[in-house]
């Protein structure tokens, strides 16, 4: 099923991001090392990417609102009780992050 596939893949961006935390504690660690920068921003745009179309299919099957902004669909999920608020939030926090790191970062 492509939900699951799409969760899976998000699930091994995630590890591999896990594996790298220990070299980015800080934005400076990132700032200074392109190579580690450039690796957080693509696998961190790849899991919540696989998390957003995952958001985006549930909100189609089970007939949710559209989502108008990427943020909406954690709210729209948390609203019909698919996530929980806690989750919604942190969803919410990985597609901001996602969004500085993609958008305004030099």
């Amino acid at each position: 099923m492509i939900i699951n596939d799409k969760l899976a893949m998000a699930r091994s961006y995630v590890n591999i991001l896990r594996s790298i935390r220990d070299r980015a504690r800080t934005v400076d660690d990132l700032s200074r090392d392109l190579v580690l920068r450039g690796a957080v921003e693509r696998y961190l745009h790849l899991a919540v990417e696989s998390l957003i179309d995952v958001g985006m299919r549930l909100c189609s099957i089970l007939n949710l609102s559209k989502p108008e902004r990427y943020r909406d669909i954690a709210r729209v999920l948390v609203n019909a009780n698919v996530l929980s608020n806690e989750t919604g939030r942190l969803f919410e926090l990985w597609i901001s992050f996602r969004n500085v790191l993609v958008h305004a970062m030099p």
